[in-house]
């Protein structure tokens, strides 16, 4: 539809473009029209000028011949310098760069009107090549031709009147070639204005006709135009019937309820009938209650929610509350309760400011009731979960209790035996502790078990001959149970090692933990300010328990284990905090 519509719009341009171009080339053959008829109107006027001053100056000349009277021949001289002046200026205009000023003072002196000028000289330039004015052009020329001639004969008048001597033989003789040519150039007088007056029809008809041709494509085009445009429009509209008969259909057949609320009146304008199947009221009924009914019809529990949101419609922040999708209970006109997702959008009017909200309801009570039942199942399984690590810390519990009671009746031998053992059962059963004390059920605070962790092996191992001082500095990192044990059971065996041999042949010392999380990785170091490491520890460790357990759980983290002797024992491991 968006391809059609672009097409036409296409199509209706290049009409409008059109139809200004035929309007802009209307003004244009008329304002040469209007300077065509100007022009023709100057030129007949001019013609008027020069044939009066040619007449006047006949008559003029013939009297001085008479009567020898200067006054007449002055009469004359200003009649010729009327019709020089014609000459001058159409002279000028015939060179290839012409002095307009010249051709202005010129034809002011053959007595043009000074606002014809321009009219004549356009015309002479734009159309001195069309054959009807070329020829009344050469008529100009031929009658300024005759004009000299009446100028010689004037000559030889005025020199024989100078004589004295003219016998009325003579003066016959020069009044006949004077009439003579008077004759000729009324014949060419009538033969420019002849030519001209072609001229004019010549120029009248063509444009006339480009005239009245240019005003009939104007109207054929604005016809079309007109035509087009309502065929466009008739195409739109049935496309708008259909497309809204379509979208009506959609909204008809639909599940969901869509509904528009005015924001300012709070009624409804419209609500989908599906509605109907949700609530089983008939949208003509709701929107007849208004937003009072519905809200009558919300759950208790959810209302004075739902209450505070429609109070906020009025606000600035209308945007903002809407986008925001809300979940509440209808009543049903059965009597029941349905939860229902409501997601809605501002709708604004032509000034930007909102005037409605457009809603879609959908029912969401299946989905509302898959949730509360998984979340019951979880709760379920949290509370199994947090049973069984609660019952195997006990458990754990009751063996270490069991090898206490073995201890009691064993050599000394056995004793430190079972103590170890004890103490790796404790580091466990001391992870699940945390694990069932806390709300995941799946992740422990390392800092906070090794720490407790510490105290068990220190109430284990303090006795009153030794004073053996603890130094923690541990940051905070979560890990789970898979992680928590065998770091706990390290811990446990590097406690161990060092109670029992660090401080040999010493009354004090001090024993530090030191947990540190950088950049993904954790580093957990213990040592001490002890007696160092045996020389032969190397070949030692092979037949060490505790160092064969220490090596294995760090493998188990995919760690790194060092140690070394530095005042003491440093032993180290460092592992990823996301592997």
């Amino acid at each position: 539809m968006e391809k059609n519509r672009g097409r036409s719009d296409k199509a209706a341009l290049w009409l409008v473009l059109l139809f200004a171009g035929l309007g802009i080339a209307l003004i244009a053959i008329n304002d040469v029209s209007n300077r065509l008829l100007a022009g023709v109107h100057a030129y007949t006027v001019g013609e008027g000028h020069w044939a009066r001053a040619q007449k006047q100056a006949t008559i003029s000349i013939v009297k001085y011949l008479y009567t020898e009277d200067e006054q007449f021949l002055d009469t004359f001289h200003h009649n010729i310098d009327v019709i020089e002046g014609n000459r001058l200026g159409r002279t000028e205009l015939t060179k290839s760069a012409p002095n307009y000023d010249v051709v202005e003072e010129e034809f002011l002196r053959g007595q043009h009107r000074p606002e014809d000028i321009p009219k004549l000289v356009w015309m002479y330039e734009k159309l001195s090549l069309y054959t009807p004015f070329k020829i009344a052009v050469n008529h100009w020329i031929e009658g300024d031709l005759l004009i000299g001639f009446m100028a010689d004969a004037a000559n030889n008048v005025e020199s024989f009147v100078e004589r004295g001597d003219l016998t009325e033989s003579e003066i016959n003789h020069l009044s006949d070639h004077i009439f003579y040519l008077e004759r000729q150039l009324a014949t060419v007088e009538k033969n420019f204005a002849l030519s001209i007056s072609e001229a004019a029809d010549w120029l009248y008809t063509r444009v006339y006709w480009i005239n009245r041709i240019a005003i009939v494509v104007i109207l054929l085009t604005g016809l079309i135009f007109a035509i087009v445009r309502v065929e466009i429009l008739r195409k739109w509209g049935e496309k708008l019937y259909h497309s809204e008969k379509k979208f009506r259909q959609v909204l008809t057949h639909s599940k969901d309820v869509i509904y528009q609320l005015d924001i300012k009146t709070g009624e409804y304008i419209y609500i989908t009938p599906s509605v109907k199947n949700l609530l089983g009221y008939t949208s003509e009924e709701l929107i007849r209650g208004g937003l009072s009914f519905v809200l009558s019809l919300t759950h208790p529990e959810d209302l004075k929610r739902m209450k505070a949101e429609v109070l906020q419609y009025d606000s600035d922040d209308i945007e903002k509350i809407v986008a925001k999708d809300s979940e509440f209970r209808f009543k049903t006109k059965d009597g029941d309760y349905k939860w229902v997702s409501n997601k809605r959008s501002v709708l604004k009017d032509s000034n930007g400011k909102p005037s409605a909200i457009i809603g879609n309801v959908r029912d969401v009570s299946d989905w509302k009731k898959g949730v509360l039942e998984l979340s019951s199942s979880v709760k379920e399984k949290e509370m199994l979960l947090s049973e069984i690590h609660h019952r195997v810390k006990n458990n754990l519990s009751i063996v270490s209790s069991l090898i206490e009671l073995q201890k009691n009746s064993s050599d000394n031998g056995a004793d430190k035996g079972l103590q170890e053992i004890q103490l790796r059962i404790k580091s466990i059963a001391l992870v699940h502790e945390k694990l069932y004390q806390n709300e995941t059920f799946a992740d422990v605070d390392l800092a906070e078990y090794i720490e407790d962790l510490v105290e068990t092996v220190y109430t284990t191992f303090n006795t009153e001959e030794k004073k053996i001082s603890l130094q923690k500095n541990m940051d905070s990192l979560s890990v789970n149970i898979k992680r928590a044990v065998p770091i706990g059971l390290i811990c446990n065996e590097m406690l161990n090692n060092c109670y029992k041999y660090a401080f040999e042949g010493v009354d004090e010392g001090v024993i530090s933990i030191d947990l540190k999380v950088r950049d993904n990785k954790a580093k957990l170091t213990i040592s001490d300010n002890g007696i160092g490491l045996p020389e032969d520890f190397e070949e030692m460790k092979k037949q060490s328990l505790g160092m064969t357990l220490i090596e294995v759980f760090t493998k188990q983290l995919d760690g790194e284990l060092s140690y070394k002797s530095d005042n003491g024992t440093i032993f180290t491991i460092e592992f990823d905090v996301d592997a």
